[in-house]
């Protein structure tokens, strides 16, 4: 292999492991999710010091919004597209349904709208892993990011078929060099 090749291999292999590193916390962080756990990234405050921004928590959506009790922190929809995450300080009933009052820990004062079933998405487990949301978020943000960690690895396979490829080539002729040279070491003698 000719040195700007070394070179090239080098400096795609640490590229290599940096794209390895980032799979495997990413797998690490969705790994829950085959228990039924749902990731979440703390974008706010709110519920500082026990959910920091930028940690990943989980919530679990098999918990029945029924059972939901004081002081239970939650995951639910705000909205369209946005959730939130806080913590039971009111478990009232309307009209026959239940309907919870949240307050974030770091807020002064309870959030003014109720949470109503169709709005409730889980209750938060014990689990958090503290400063991994800025990671995923910044992936999450930046799709090029892995598209060019897949091209990477294609290149690697690419060029380690392309090597083996070679080396078997020159290994084969280096047989057929010896035989030779052995076919004409015994017709001398």
């Amino acid at each position: 292999m000719n040195r700007s090749l070394k070179i090239i291999m080098n400096v795609l292999n640490i590229c290599l492991v940096f794209c390895y590193i980032c799979i495997i916390l990413y797998v690490f962080v969705a790994a829950p999710s085959l228990f039924g756990y749902t990731p979440q990234i703390v974008l706010s405050p709110s519920m500082e010091p026990g959910y920091k921004v930028g940690s990943v928590i989980y919530y679990d959506d098999s918990v029945p919004f029924e059972s939901i009790e004081m002081f239970d922190v939650i995951t639910f929809k705000l909205g369209r597209k946005d959730t939130a995450t806080h913590r039971v300080v009111g478990v009232n009933m309307t009209q026959g349904k239940q309907i919870l009052l949240t307050k974030g820990d770091n807020n002064e004062n309870p959030d003014t709208d109720y949470v109503h079933k169709d709005e409730y998405l889980g209750k938060v487990i014990n689990y958090r892993l503290p400063f991994v949301g800025y990671f995923i978020s910044f992936i999450n943000n930046n799709i090029y990011i892995s598209v060019v960690a897949v091209v990477l690895i294609v290149a690697k396979i690419v060029i380690n078929i392309i090597t083996d490829k070679d080396e078997e080539d020159s290994s084969s002729k280096k047989e057929e060099v010896s035989e030779e040279d052995s076919d004409c070491l015994q017709g001398d003698s």
